[in-house]
């Protein structure tokens, strides 16, 4: 098992993919784990500093704001989950939807 944070352990066989590894903001993002034990709850969270929403405003976003999105899931059979395909059963969105991380995403409370 390897540490991540404090909180989190992660078996040293899971395989996180992040395709692609460039995107642009209207192209979709597929991101697969894999490695993981059968039906293994994971929270999987997002955070950025360089990231403009169009629905806050300038003065709200201020400058070097850290966003965050999370979304809670279970792995399938075969210790997979695909972020494209994957309802979450908690988290910043509900809906099963790949661009789910970057479109949830909400300015971090000091």
């Amino acid at each position: 098992m390897k540490k991540i944070d404090d909180t989190t352990l992660i078996d040293s066989n899971c395989i996180i993919k992040i395709m692609p590894n460039k995107s642009f903001i209207n192209e979709d993002v597929d991101i697969t784990i894999s490695g993981l034990k059968c039906n293994q709850k994971v929270i999987v969270r997002a955070e950025s500093k360089d990231y403009y929403c169009i629905n806050c405003g300038m003065l709200e976003q201020g400058k070097n704001s850290l966003w965050e999105s999370y979304g809670v899931f279970i792995s399938d059979d075969n210790g997979n989950i695909f972020l494209k395909s994957a309802m979450p059963i908690d988290g910043t969105y509900k809906d099963c939807n790949s661009m789910g991380l970057f479109y949830s995403m909400k300015i971090k409370n000091a």
